[in-house]
């Protein structure tokens, strides 16, 4: 008995865990890889309907601008001004120190619009202010959540 080689077997059990442990990594990469990648997607498309609303107001907006230079254009004083660009849609104007100033907006969505602001003297147009601005109103958090013991 004492000359009886022990024969060495294959180590089946090593190689098994090695290879489920292989699979459930690649398994769980793939998982998050698809989370991730949906996530990209739907910020993507959040994104891109964004720009589209923004540049749907733009050009709104830039056909109004349109319209006063127009009007600037054919109109010779101030009160002839004033009284064509009153009739245009969502149209505000103030004369104040031999200038006229305008005012309208074009929404982008639910929470925003573009504010336009120009000031003509008769002769020439000027863009004061063209911005985004918001039209949700804000909401502080007050809550502190502070551990209590």
């Amino acid at each position: 008995m004492a000359n009886e080689k022990k024969t060495a077997g294959v180590n089946v059990g090593g190689a098994s865990i090695i290879m489920v442990f292989s699979v459930l990594c690649l398994t769980v990469f793939a998982v998050l890889t698809l989370v991730s990648a949906n996530a990209e997607s739907t910020l993507a498309k959040k994104s891109s309907a964004v720009v589209s609303n923004y540049y749907v107001a733009d050009a709104n907006a830039t056909e109004t601008l349109a319209k006063v230079y127009e009007i600037v254009d054919e109109q010779s004083s101030l009160q002839d001004i004033n009284v064509k660009v009153a009739l245009l849609k969502d149209v505000s104007t103030k004369e104040e120190a031999g200038l006229l100033y305008i005012s309208y907006f074009e929404n982008i969505d639910d929470s925003q619009k573009l504010t336009v602001k120009l000031s003509t003297d008769g002769k020439k147009v000027d863009v004061l202010s063209w911005k985004v601005e918001s039209t949700a109103e804000w909401e502080p958090d007050n809550g502190l959540d502070v551990w209590q013991g």
